[in-house]
């Protein structure tokens, strides 16, 4: 029998640690979100109700299968139903679900039946943003067929990603800029480099492994905090917990080589910067500042075309924009896209199939009554 736990983050021994941290670097799907170097400081720094459990999934012969965050919420969507949620942040572009590679459907098998012991009064479990169609998905959706759970799909969101078909050749990376901008865009992005190097010297820089990553942070958190995320409390060092969040995870990320921190220069001085996590192959474009000063000029736009550099330097096969649907800057850069999808089911049980089926029978009855009302 598969065994379950549910432990608090302060929990998570250095043997577990280290099994969680291999597994997050081999699964089907790549997402530095739930590496450990990332989940643990976010939810020490995070969990501000204190409520989040690691759900702690386990073969039977005691070897990692993967590992959830999981929490409590009184409502699926607007609807009042106990749910139980894959527990997350707003640092965090995916649920940090980390399973290991074709034991998916084990993993939700042993999963979606314990979850009664975490929350008994719970009718049905929610997961947001998993990439659509993605090995973890499609587990979830043989499970949830295989217990005979209801299912829906909640939301689905499209945002940017850099995918190249090719990345071989010299020129690989003009060819992709050249096919992705507009040749009226990128004659004004050469006009914006031009007037911008009259203003001092600009060069693009890079942390370098043996660096130290503070100075790089705290020049990040100043330049984010001087814009307009600082000044409506958005930024990462508006809030406390935020803040040590991010510092505990970029400091870790770079000692163990999974981040690209890049800044575009100007005199010395860093006018935009950009955070790229790497797990294995694949990056994430996690953060980017500049400076509002210079927006003439679009420097965060420029700062983004060193992408194509990091995706060949580092030899990856996409990296994820992490922005929001129909961004108007990344969406003009990056041609391909990904879906991201939020799915819930009922929980194993006769009156939980029954209230989840009433739950999914009002939302369709709000949608068409809310369809109606804005067709008059």
């Amino acid at each position: 029998m598969k065994q379950v736990d549910f432990i608090r983050a302060d929990a998570v021994d250095a043997s577990l640690r280290n099994a969680w941290a291999a597994l997050a670097t081999s699964s089907a799907e790549a997402n530095v979100f739930a590496h450990p170097d990332m989940l643990l400081p976010a939810m020490v720094a995070l969990n501000t109700r204190g409520d989040a459990r690691l759900a702690i999934v386990r073969d039977v012969g005691g070897g990692l299968i993967g590992v959830m965050p999981v929490t409590v919420a009184a409502k699926l969507g607007r609807f009042p139903l106990c749910t139980i949620v894959s527990w997350n942040h707003p640092n965090s572009f995916l649920a940090p679900i980390c399973v290991a590679a074709g034991r998916e459907e084990n993993f939700w098998r042993a999963l979606i039946p314990a979850l009664h012991g975490f929350a008994p009064a719970a009718r049905a479990l929610m997961i947001d943003a998993i990439p659509e169609d993605s090995a973890v998905h499609a587990g979830w959706l043989a499970v949830a067929k295989t217990l005979g759970l209801a299912d829906a799909t909640e939301q689905r969101t499209v945002r940017a990603m850099l995918a190249p078909e090719a990345t071989d050749g010299a020129d690989w990376a003009e060819s992709y800029w050249a096919d992705a901008v507009r040749p009226k865009k990128r004659k004004e992005l050469r006009r914006q480099w031009n007037r911008l190097n009259d203003e001092g010297a600009v060069v693009m820089s890079e942390l370098g492994a043996d660096e130290d990553v503070a100075p790089w942070i705290a020049e990040f958190l100043a330049l984010e905090t001087s814009g307009w995320k600082g000044a409506n409390g958005s930024a990462i060092a508006s809030q406390a917990g935020t803040e040590a969040f991010f510092r505990a995870a970029i400091t870790t990320a770079h000692a163990r080589g999974a981040l690209c921190f890049t800044a575009l220069r100007l005199g010395g001085r860093a006018i935009a910067m950009l955070l790229t996590l790497i797990n294995g192959k694949c990056g994430f474009s996690f953060k980017t500042a500049f400076d509002e000063a210079y927006a003439r000029y679009s420097p965060g736009v420029l700062l983004q075309r060193e992408s194509l550099n990091i995706l060949a330097k580092r030899q990856l096969d996409w990296i994820d924009s992490c922005a929001a649907q129909d961004h108007p800057m990344i969406d003009s850069l990056w041609r391909e896209r990904r879906g991201i999808v939020g799915v819930s089911c009922a929980l194993p049980g006769a009156r939980n199939r029954i209230v989840y089926a009433a739950s999914q029978a009002a939302k369709r009855i709000w949608h068409a009554i809310k369809s109606r009302k804005s067709s008059v």
